[in-house]
């Protein structure tokens, strides 16, 4: 019972940092696509 509400509480853990990974991926992506929106509007 130990054994799996250890795996419950990691699987909870990972799938937070899979969400955390995933919201920086799309905030740095977004982040990407405005820099090269003002590359373009300066040229």
């Amino acid at each position: 019972a130990g054994y799996f509400e250890a795996s419950l509480g990691y699987l909870s853990l990972e799938s937070k940092n899979l969400e955390m990974i995933t919201k920086i991926k799309i905030y740095s992506s977004n982040i990407t696509i405005e820099h090269s929106g003002y590359g373009l509007s300066e040229e």
